[in-house]
């Protein structure tokens, strides 16, 4: 059976999927790109276009002003080992509207949220682990299982 844990090789591999060139984003007096309260509707995070469901990024270096928060959270989005939503992979199928990664990549963004130590973090990490629970990919015994993730 093929592991489905993120490997060295496996990770070149990933897509950038962004909304669109201008999806919440505007220019302040500095000519520096910002997220606005209308990225809010589009599901991402103030302050991030990583940080919520999908994301804003017209490139993967193109971060919000939550720059550490918003890193964490392009490095889980860009998980190479996931089952996206209504999909069927590793030989399990996902029934939910949230796309569930591996597990090494919800502890390395549990992980990355804590280090963060900022309240949109905080916020970001207890809508994620705590309300909507969403569970990880994970083998047990040689099979692929959903696993709950633990308390923010």
């Amino acid at each position: 059976m093929r592991s489905v844990g993120p490997s060295p090789s496996e990770s070149g591999e990933v897509r950038l999927h962004t909304r669109g060139v201008d999806g919440g984003k505007e220019m302040n007096s500095n000519g520096v790109q910002t997220t606005t309260s209308s990225s809010l509707y589009s599901g991402i995070l103030p302050g991030t276009k990583w940080c919520g469901s999908g994301d804003l990024a017209s490139t993967y270096f193109d971060l919000g002003s939550e720059v550490k928060l918003d890193m964490c959270c392009r490095t889980h989005d860009l998980c190479p080992s996931k089952v996206r939503s209504y999909a069927t992979r590793y030989n399990i199928t996902n029934d939910s509207m949230y796309t569930k990664s591996h597990c090494i990549c919800d502890k390395t963004f549990y992980n990355c949220l804590k280090k963060a130590n900022h309240s949109t973090g905080d916020l970001m990490g207890t809508l994620y682990f705590n309300i909507l629970r969403v569970p990880c990919v994970d083998e047990r015994n040689g099979k692929t299982v959903f696993k709950l993730p633990p308390s923010y």
